[in-house]
C-alpha cells in the first residue's frame, strides 16, 4: 500500500467509519476505488467546518470541481495531495457527469438551511457513483441504495441533534430499501449495507459500526 493509499484509508476510517467498514465487503478490485471515493466525500464534507466565511467554502468546492475536471481531461493531481493522487486511477472508472452532480450536491448542502435535507442528495449521489464502481447500477438497486443513503444520513444526524421525527423518517427509508431486497443486484451490497449501519446508528448514535451484523447480513446476501 502506498503512502497516499494509507493516508486515505485512515482518513475514511476516522471520519466515515460506517462506509469504511461496508467498503471492506467489496471485491478487492473495487475496494480501493470505493475508499478513494469516500475520501473525496470526506474532504468535501469537512469544508464547512474549516472555513470562516461561506464564500471561502464555495471557493474550496470550486477548486475541487476544477481539479477533477482537469483530471478527467488527463491532467495530473497536485504534488503532495494524497486524495487527488489516489483518484487518478479511479476517475477513468467513473461517469464525469455523475461526479459533477456529486460536487454540485455538496455545494447545495453547504448553503442549505436544513443540514439533513441538504446532505440527503449528497448521499444519493455518492451511492450512485459507488454502485457504478460495483457494476450494480440497475433500477432496483439504485432505488434501494437511495433509501439506504438517506437512512444513513438521517441516522448520522442524530449524533448532532436527537429527534424522534428524524429517527422515524430514517426507519421509513430502511423499510423502503429492504422492500427491494428480492430484486437488487447483490454486487451492490457494499452500498446497500449502509442500511444495516443506519439501523445500528439508530440504536446507538455514537457507537461503533456493527461489524458482526454487517458480516452476517453480507454472508446471507441481505442488508
Amino acid at each position: 500500500m502506498s503512502n497516499s493509499q494509507a493516508y486515505i484509508f485512515e482518513l475514511v476510517r476516522q471520519h466515515d467509519r460506517d462506509r469504511f467498514v461496508t467498503a471492506m465487503f467489496a471485491p478487492a478490485t473495487a475496494r480501493d476505488a470505493l475508499i478513494a471515493l469516500y475520501a473525496l466525500n470526506v474532504e468535501l464534507a469537512r469544508i464547512p467546518a474549516t472555513v470562516s466565511e461561506p464564500m471561502l467554502g464555495q471557493m474550496r468546492i470550486q477548486w475541487w470541481r476544477d481539479l477533477l475536471g482537469r483530471m478527467f481531461d488527463g491532467g495530473a493531481p497536485p504534488e503532495g495531495h494524497p486524495v487527488s493522487q489516489t483518484l487518478t486511477s479511479v476517475l477513468p472508472l467513473l461517469d464525469r457527469a455523475a461526479v459533477m452532480t456529486f460536487i454540485d450536491a455538496h455545494e447545495a448542502a453547504f448553503t442549505a438551511e436544513d443540514a439533513t435535507a441538504g446532505e440527503a442528495p449528497v448521499g444519493r449521489a455518492l451511492a450512485r457513483i459507488a454502485l457504478g464502481l460495483l457494476k450494480a447500477a440497475d433500477d432496483a438497486t439504485i432505488a434501494a441504495a437511495n433509501d439506504a443513503a438517506i437512512a444513513l444520513t438521517l441516522a448520522n444526524e442524530l449524533r448532532r441533534s436527537p429527534s424522534a421525527d428524524v429517527a422515524a423518517h430514517a426507519r421509513q427509508h430502511i423499510v423502503g430499501a429492504r422492500a427491494e431486497q428480492a430484486r437488487v443486484d447483490r454486487r451492490g451490497l457494499p452500498v446497500l449495507l449502509w442500511c444495516t449501519a443506519a439501523e445500528a446508528r439508530l440504536r446507538n448514535p455514537n457507537g461503533p459500526p456493527p461489524v458482526i451484523r454487517l458480516w452476517w447480513n453480507a454472508l446471507r446476501g441481505k442488508y
